[in-house]
């Protein structure tokens, strides 16, 4: 018995940890996708500085946190 809710511990775990990694991939393509619109406007020459920072900010975070994240569930 003892084994058996070990087991479905770790499944549950290893589930909530997967759906947490989903839902952070889905949250930076959103933002991609924001920050590719506002650069693709016709006046957005000047813009598209910032917003490549912005990119490689977001991306930065995103790996932090993905990384944390996955030697969480190790």
């Amino acid at each position: 018995m003892v084994l058996f809710q070990v087991k479905m511990e770790e499944i549950i775990f290893s589930t909530a940890g997967m759906l947490m990694v989903v839902l952070m991939v889905l949250v930076f393509l959103m933002e991609c996708r924001l920050i590719l619109r506002q650069a693709l406007r016709p006046r957005a020459i000047e813009h598209i500085r910032c917003n490549s920072a912005l990119l490689s900010k977001v991306i930065y975070m995103k790996f932090l946190t993905s990384s944390w994240s996955v030697s969480l569930l190790k």
